[in-house]
């Protein structure tokens, strides 16, 4: 496993040839990539410390979605429900995850059940990359 850049975040991918890695970790912050995805990086240079994005050649079909924690309820609410549904989640500090929703995933209904918690006061959301070709039922 090693470290890649993809527009100035540090993801960890395999390294499937000199230019190609599948990604590793769940993206926070990168609009047009996700976990699983097969990218295309620069043929490293020996003054580069880590190979830089280029593309994505091959899509995974997940989808990331930004998940806020209100501070209130950062004691108490259960990230179960989000794991429930089929999500799985990476924190990045105390109330701010990412989460990956698997290919097959409804995503309407992760669409819904973050609705209502938002609606609640409980969190803010924000779809990172939303895979179009996502399941719909």
């Amino acid at each position: 496993m090693e470290k890649i850049i993809v527009k100035g975040e540090g993801m960890w991918a395999d390294k499937l040839s000199p230019t190609r890695y599948k990604i590793h970790n769940i993206p926070f912050t990168i609009l047009d990539i996700a976990l699983h995805d097969i990218v295309l990086v620069d043929d490293p240079e020996p003054d580069r410390l880590k190979p830089v994005f280029r593309r994505v050649v091959r899509r995974s079909g997940n989808s990331t979605v930004g998940v806020i924690i209100e501070e209130d309820y950062r004691d108490k609410y259960k990230l179960q429900e989000l794991k429930d549904l089929g999500l799985s989640l990476e924190c990045a500090v105390r109330g701010f995850y990412s989460a990956n929703v698997p290919a097959g995933t409804d995503l309407d209904l992760i669409d819904r059940v973050l609705k209502e918690r938002a609606k609640e006061g409980i969190l803010r959301y924000e779809w990172i990359f939303r895979f179009r070709n996502h399941k719909k039922k």
